[in-house]
C-alpha cells in the first residue's frame, strides 16, 4: 500500500515542502493557551491511555503498518505528556505530528478513521480549560483548590487568583461549580464515544458548560473580585497573544507543513492555505491591541479569536477537495480540544 508521501514523490517542489515537517516539528512556536492534563479528583474522563492495538484496530491498520507507526505513537504519548507538563503553551499539540507521521504509511480512509478515534481519545483525556482561567490556574487548580480539593494547597505565589481574597464559602461554591462543569463534559465525552452525539454537538455542549461556569462565577464573586479576575484574564491573554504574534511565521510554516503531510496538498493548495493563514495575523493583532487599550473584554477577545479561527478554517476548507475537506473537518474538531491553537 502506498502512503500519501510516496504517491506524491514525483513532484520535487512538494517533496521539499513535505521535508519541511521534520524541521518544523522542532520549532514548537507558541500557539496555544495554557492547558494541561486533567487534575486529579475531577475531569472529563479517566481515559488516560489509548492502547496502540486498539487504535490500530479502529484505523484498520495492517500488522506491517502498525509496526511501522508504533514508534511515532510512542513519541506522541511521550511528547504530549511533556508538552502538557509545560502548560501546553510551547506549540501545537504533538498529536498533529503523530498524524502527520502516519500519512506516509496509511491511506486516507485509514487516516480518517484514525483521526476520528484520536479525537475521541483526546476529548476524554485532556482538561477542557475554562477561559484559561487564572482563578483556577493551570489544570483547573486555583487558590485554595488543590487537585484533591483540600484548602490552601493549590495556591502558588504570584497566582492572580490568590489576590481575590476568596472566603471559605466562595471556595466551596467554586469547587462545586467546577465539578459540575467537569461532570457535564464527562457526560458529553461518554455520548461522543457512544456515537449518540456528533462532534458539533460535543463542541456546542462544552461551550455551553463553559458559559454556565462563567455565570456561576459571576454569582459567586463580588463585583470587585470579578473585576480583578477580568484584569488577570486580560493580562494572561495579552501575554499569550504577544508570544503568538512574535512567533506567527514559524507557527504558520509548521501548521501548513502538517496539513500538507496529512491532506496531501497540491502546490497550489499549499500556497493558498499559506496566504489564508497569513491573512489571519492582522485580525489577531487587532485583538491584542483591543485588550491592551481596554476596548475589549477578555470574553469579547475570546469570541473574536474564535471567529477568526472559524473564518480561517472555512477559507481553508474551500480550497480542498471533498475528500480532503472531510478529513480537515476532523482535524478542526481535534484542534478545538486545545484552545488557543489556531490555523
Amino acid at each position: 500500500m502506498r502512503g500519501f508521501e510516496s504517491r506524491a514523490s514525483g513532484t520535487s517542489s512538494r517533496a521539499a515542502r513535505v521535508g519541511v515537517i521534520a524541521a518544523c516539528t522542532l520549532v514548537f512556536a507558541a500557539g496555544c493557551f495554557e492547558s494541561s492534563t486533567q487534575p486529579a479528583g475531577g475531569g472529563a474522563s479517566n481515559m488516560t491511555t489509548l492502547s496502540w492495538n486498539d487504535l490500530s484496530a479502529q484505523a484498520g491498520l495492517s500488522a506491517e503498518q502498525a509496526a511501522a507507526l508504533a514508534p511515532a505513537h510512542g513519541a506522541w504519548q511521550r511528547d504530549e505528556a511533556s508538552w502538557s507538563a509545560r502548560g501546553g503553551d510551547s506549540g501545537e499539540p504533538p498529536v498533529l505530528d503523530f498524524l502527520a507521521a502516519s500519512a506516509a504509511f496509511i491511506d486516507r480512509g485509514q487516516m480518517g478513521r484514525m483521526a476520528a478515534a484520536v479525537h475521541v481519545y483526546e476529548a476524554g483525556r485532556i482538561s477542557i480549560p475554562v477561559l484559561d482561567d487564572p482563578l483556577l490556574g493551570p489544570g483547573g487548580r486555583g487558590p485554595g483548590m488543590s487537585g484533591h480539593g483540600g484548602p490552601g494547597r493549590g495556591h502558588r505565589p504570584g497566582d492572580p487568583g490568590g489576590e481575590l481574597g476568596l472566603t471559605p464559602e466562595q471556595l466551596r461554591q467554586i469547587r462545586a461549580a467546577r465539578q459540575t462543569f467537569f461532570a457535564t463534559v464527562h457526560e458529553l465525552v461518554q455520548q461522543l464515544r457512544a456515537g449518540t452525539i456528533t462532534r458539533d454537538d460535543f463542541d456546542a455542549g462544552v461551550e455551553g458548560a463553559q458559559g454556565a461556569f462563567e455565570t456561576s462565577l459571576q454569582s459567586i464573586l463580588t463585583a470587585e473580585q470579578y473585576a480583578q479576575l477580568q484584569t488577570a484574564r486580560r493580562d494572561r491573554i495579552v501575554a499569550h497573544l504577544t508570544r503568538r504574534v512574535a512567533e506567527f511565521d514559524a507557527n504558520l510554516a509548521r501548521h501548513v507543513a502538517v496539513l500538507d503531510r496529512i491532506l496531501d496538498l497540491s502546490d497550489a493548495q499549499a500556497a493558498g492555505i499559506t496566504t489564508i493563514v497569513q491573512n489571519s495575523k492582522p485580525p489577531v493583532e487587532a485583538v491584542l491591541t483591543g485588550l491592551q487599550d481596554n476596548t475589549l473584554t477578555p470574553q469579547a477577545a475570546q469570541a473574536q479569536l474564535k471567529q477568526i479561527a472559524a473564518d480561517t478554517a472555512a477559507a481553508i476548507r474551500a480550497t480542498l477537495t471533498p475528500e480532503q475537506a472531510a478529513l480537515f473537518d476532523t482535524l478542526t474538531h481535534l484542534r478545538r480540544l486545545f484552545p488557543g491553537c489556531r490555523p
